[in-house]
């Protein structure tokens, strides 16, 4: 997450003789804590999401694997039947063909393993997306705390009240 900061401004104010030492230093204090507070919101936010992301691929993953699985039991059923009816790859009638049978399982071992990286990279894309809109959202909500605080400070300084320029600052965090 980004930090912007307001220290040249605060400095510069102090340079001129706007704001005491100690006011600076409060107002130092002050934007430090907020700015840990936003970026605690914006941890607790997106790890809010990316469980809830999570969440919901298990269930896809678990329901495209469930449905892969019976093509898989179709494909092999209809691939091994014999004279008799249908038996499993390792009682083969003298219809079923040993070689297109382990070929099968072979593809339908490929399929299953590019579904899972499929998903994985879906998964990963997503963290991805969740991140950067985190990252926009912590940005915004910086720079809008930024200004409030210099639009507060800047009118109790025009005022010429150093301190309640601090306490508009103090209560605005």
């Amino acid at each position: 997450m980004h930090t912007l900061s307001l220290y040249p401004h605060q400095e510069s104010l102090a340079a001129t003789g706007a704001l005491t030492a100690d006011s600076t230093q409060e107002i130092i204090k002050d934007q430090a804590d907020m700015e840990k507070a936003l970026a605690d919101r914006m941890s607790k936010r997106q790890n809010q999401l990316t469980a809830n992301m999570k969440q919901r691929m298990a269930e896809k993953r678990r329901k495209k694997l469930r449905k892969l699985k019976e093509e898989h039991k179709t494909q092999m059923d209809t691939s091994s039947q014999t004279e008799g009816g249908f038996q499993d790859a390792e009682q083969l009638g003298p219809l079923a063909d040993p070689e297109a049978i382990k070929e099968l399982e072979e593809r339908q071992r490929k399929e299953v393993d590019a579904l899972e990286s499929k998903l994985e990279a879906e998964e990963a894309e997503q963290i991805k997306e969740i991140e950067r809109q985190v990252n926009e959202e912590h940005t915004k909500d910086m720079k809008k705390e930024h200004r409030d605080i210099l639009e507060n400070v800047s009118g109790a300084i025009r005022e010429g009240k150093v301190d309640v320029a601090v306490s508009c600052l103090a209560f605005h965090l």
